[in-house]
């Protein structure tokens, strides 16, 4: 049985609806703070609710002391307190694993079992709840995996990553295009990233759990975010970076600031994406599209002068969440909202 008292009390205050009136109104001039996606701000088809996380659907070796973590927004999972979500786990002959749901990032659900799995054992998770626009539809979803003989061995590395920025110049852009201005933080495809973000004073932000507690958010793969400078809405600085093991650990964190990256403008076409190897743009690294005199290549790309470096290294320490891409920043705006209330009423 699923304990998800802590978690309604948490989200509740935020439904979809909400989200979008306030959203709005705090999107103009602020580039998006986390998307896994280049296009943000496009209408598109929800896409069917899935679980999106670790462990994924067929996944074998899963360590017995897995955490499983799931993209509540992939799942359709907008409002808890009203769509009762229900999780149940099972092995192969049907036995059930008590399951307590955590706080442990913003938008991600973590479900803690009760006791550690067997091993070489396949089991089932299933998820329910009501839809969030008919509550008398209900919402399933499945997944299966197979654990590895024990629990997970070494502790997480810190993360590999570097962080590029772009900004287009020349180019007219719709509400389908990426934002003016961003970053791309690189990180290897498959790690699970906690990410906070640091302002000007060296405070942290990124989300609070009901008893106060800073909790991040949860990044799967290379991330699109603005701490460039240029128009991005917050005085976010730095953003630190830790490894999330399957077993819920934590890496100790590395720090990637704006400033220590390089600048890209980008002309001609709007295709960019953030890769594990760095920016694209129409397919090409845009570390590599430059011409040797550091001018426009024939794809439009410059390195803006005055910053560091070219090969996106930027200050890299040692080290898919297929959201609605209209939704991830609106729903960061309005949790910066609620982050800073939060920490004004506690002074």
């Amino acid at each position: 049985m699923l304990n998800n008292q802590s978690f309604a009390a948490t989200v509740s205050g935020i439904r979809p609806r909400a989200v979008v009136v306030i959203g709005a109104s705090l999107l103009v001039g602020f580039a998006s703070l986390l998307s896994p996606d280049a296009a943000y701000a496009c209408l598109s088809a929800t896409p069917p609710p899935v679980l999106k996380g670790i462990p994924a659907e067929g996944d074998v070796a899963v360590p017995t002391d897995v955490r499983p973590v799931y993209d509540r927004f992939a799942a359709h999972l907008y409002d808890p307190a009203a769509q009762d979500p229900k999780f149940e786990l099972t092995d192969a002959s049907g036995q059930p694993v008590g399951l307590t749901l955590h706080n442990a990032f913003v938008s991600h659900v973590e479900l803690v079992p009760d006791v550690e799995l067997k091993p070489l054992t396949v089991y089932t998770l299933r998820g329910h709840w009501k839809q969030a626009d008919q509550p008398t539809n209900i919402e399933t979803v499945i997944v299966s995996f197979t654990t590895a003989a024990g629990p997970l061995g070494a502790a997480p590395l810190p993360p590999t990553a570097s962080m590029q920025h772009y900004m287009f110049k020349g180019v007219t852009l719709s509400s389908c295009d990426p934002y003016p201005t961003g970053t791309c933080t690189s990180t290897p495809a498959d790690a699970a990233v906690r990410v906070t973000f640091v302002d000007s004073s060296g405070q942290e932000f990124g989300g609070y759990s009901p008893d106060g507690q800073l909790i991040g958010y949860l990044m799967v793969g290379p991330f699109f975010s603005n701490l460039s400078g240029i128009d991005q809405g917050t005085n976010f600085e730095c953003a630190k970076l830790s490894t999330r093991a399957s077993n819920g650990t934590l890496s100790a964190p590395v720090v990637l600031c704006g400033r220590d990256a390089p600048l890209f403008e980008l002309g001609g076409s709007t295709s960019i994406a953030c890769t594990s190897q760095g920016l694209t743009h129409d397919g090409q690294l845009v570390s590599q599209g430059l011409s040797s005199d550091g001018g426009l290549s024939p794809n439009g790309v410059a390195l803006q002068s005055g910053l560091s470096g070219t090969d996106g290294s930027g200050c890299a320490l040692a080290g898919d969440l297929p959201i609605p891409s209209t939704v991830v920043p609106l729903l960061v705006l309005a949790g910066l909202g609620i982050v800073r209330r939060r920490r004004k009423q506690s002074r």
